[in-house]
């Protein structure tokens, strides 16, 4: 079964990069692709998603916060953040993100995060 993301970042070139990357990964499906964080909000209800790559640094709401609100809509949702700037990761953490990853990051370790939220959601079914 596939894991189902959505990805929340404000640079349209990171958003396109992302999706190019994880498609090239085995069972990942984008299901949305956002720049806007109060549009993805909106619509993350009707999506079934499994897990968001989320930038921190955006204009008018920080990731931090659009990741608080997710875990209290859907406490399931795997949350990995993708970031220029390492001083977020301490508060990402305290959210129980899945990962942390920062930008620019390698193929090898986009496959890693995905392995992580492959076991996590593993985890929440048995």
């Amino acid at each position: 079964m596939a894991i189902r993301i959505m990805i929340i970042d404000d640079e349209e070139h990171v958003l396109r990069l992302l999706s190019i990357l994880l498609n090239q990964l085995e069972d990942v499906e984008i299901v949305g692709s956002y720049s806007n964080p109060l549009e993805a909000l909106k619509n993350i209800d009707h999506l079934a998603v499994d897990a968001v790559f989320l930038d921190n640094h955006m204009p008018g709401m920080k990731g931090t916060e659009v990741a608080r609100a997710i875990r209290s809509n859907q406490p399931h949702i795997q949350i990995v953040f993708i970031s220029a700037y390492g001083e977020y990761a301490v508060e990402a953490f305290e959210i129980r993100s899945t990962d942390y990853l920062l930008k620019p990051f390698s193929k090898e370790r986009l496959r890693d995060t995905v392995s992580r939220i492959r076991q996590a959601l593993s985890s929440q079914t048995i």
